[in-house]
């Protein structure tokens, strides 16, 4: 295995099919930014007439919604990339090499996470997976740092986003390269299992 093995899968994965998939929580995040980008022009606006500094206002209306959003249960967007391939044994071979350098950056620059890198099977699959959570963010460092947040706005981001987690995995099922970023990977597990789009009856008109 070599340059030319990963030149090769790389070939492949962009010259026959690809395809993208988002769960419904896209579209929700979507709309949320939407409305804290809303949010925070009128926020400035509202610092404005009222002679109070804007960042302030702003960051209090975003921690509003930030707040709001989590304790309707939103979590990280499901997002699914696949790439057709005709050598599957190949590219399983180069899921290895990818493996090894992960670990090998991991271990230099950032110890704390090499042991998050691991080889999972996924619906029968095998898979490279890096999981995370909201526990392992350091916190203290980063209010140290966050000089102008207070101790209450800083107490609410920590608390939204301790309880999320997010899970990234990169692997060969059947015919295909598939990249995925969700809070979990439940989601592959699902893969291929259910009705279709093609026989959705908005699409039967599209058949002929």
């Amino acid at each position: 295995l070599g340059q030319d093995d990963a030149v090769a899968v790389l070939q492949e994965m962009f010259s026959d099919e690809i395809f993208a998939y988002g769960g419904k929580n896209v579209a929700e995040s979507i709309k949320i930014l939407m409305a804290a980008n809303s949010m925070a022009r009128s926020a400035r606006l509202e610092a404005l007439t009222k002679g109070e500094a804007p960042e302030n206002v702003v960051v209090d209306k975003m921690l509003k919604i930030l707040k709001e959003q989590f304790a309707s249960g939103i979590t990280v967007p499901t997002l699914v990339v696949g790439f057709r391939i005709k050598d599957a044994e190949r590219a399983k071979r180069e899921l290895d090499e990818v493996h090894s350098l992960l670990r090998n950056v991991l271990d230099e620059h950032q110890p704390e996470l090499a042991a998050h890198l691991q080889r999972e099977q996924i619906a029968g699959h095998e898979f490279l997976t890096l999981r995370f959570d909201g526990s392992m963010i350091p916190w203290e460092e980063i209010r140290g740092q966050a000089e102008n947040l207070n101790e209450e706005q800083f107490n609410t981001i920590r608390d939204a986003l301790s309880k999320q987690t997010l899970a990234i995995a990169l692997g060969v099922a059947d015919e295909f390269v598939l990249m995925s970023m969700g809070s979990s990977t439940d989601h592959l597990e699902k893969m291929g299992q259910g009705a279709t789009l093609a026989d959705e009856p908005a699409m039967k008109q599209l058949q002929q």
